[in-house]
């Protein structure tokens, strides 16, 4: 089975948002920086985190902690396209 690397997902995840956006209004743009991790969130991602370094998770626990990495990804993302778009305009 072939895996992608959570790079690989982000580089394409990028190229996809740039594809299809085109650009962004400045509302828009305020709107997608105002997107956050709730509070509950975090905290649960610390928690997989510092019990991962122990190796303590579950193997679903593994599938949550790699779910949280991948909303990150994908949220840094969406952040930086709207930074620019904001820069640019």
């Amino acid at each position: 089975m072939v895996v992608l690397t959570e790079t690989a997902e982000a580089e394409i995840l990028s190229r996809m948002v740039d594809a299809e956006w085109g650009g962004l209004t400045p509302e828009a743009a305020k709107a997608i920086l105002a997107i956050r991790f709730s509070d509950a969130d975090l905290e649960r991602a610390r928690d997989l985190a510092l019990r991962n370094q122990d190796g303590e998770l579950t193997e679903q626990e593994e599938l949550e902690m790699h779910s949280y990495r991948k909303a990150a990804n994908l949220l840094a993302i969406l952040h930086a396209k709207a930074r620019l778009a904001l820069r640019d305009s």
